[in-house]
């Protein structure tokens, strides 16, 4: 839920529940399409609505950073940073390396062993994420 004022409503005006009234984010975008930068701002961010010679956005009140672009939801930030990786035309050896050995992230399990036609005793290992990492 947004709670949306204009730069001239005084405490008189907001006080009078009749000058209040909901609005779907649809709306809200129409009468102002900035907003939409701000659709994926966590919950309880306190945002103000700038206008000026250089355009319009809005500034985050607690942290005085302004906000000129959309604001990426946090699945897609992580996607992309995982596309990105997955394009890579090489990849590192330690990365594989790192898959196989204990760390604060992951916890390698034997879970068997299998002979190979080669005459070669394998040990199976799955990484699995540390939960108490999360």
């Amino acid at each position: 839920m947004l709670i949306a004022f204009g730069d001239t409503d005084t405490q008189e005006y907001i006080d009078n529940p009749k000058n209040m009234t909901i609005v779907d984010f649809n709306t809200l975008v129409n009468i102002e399409p900035t907003t939409l930068n701000i659709f994926y701002m966590p919950i309880g961010t306190d945002l103000e609505f700038r206008s000026d010679k250089s355009g319009k956005y809005f500034i985050d009140t607690n942290t005085r950073k302004e906000i000129r672009e959309l604001v990426k939801h946090p699945a897609q930030i992580a996607f992309e940073k995982n596309l990105k990786f997955l394009n890579q035309e090489n990849y590192p050896v330690e990365f594989f390396q790192n898959l196989f050995q204990k760390s604060h992230k992951l916890e390698p399990f034997i879970v068997g062993e299998t002979d190979f036609p080669s005459g070669e005793v394998t040990e199976l290992t799955i990484p699995f994420m540390n939960p108490t990492y999360f």
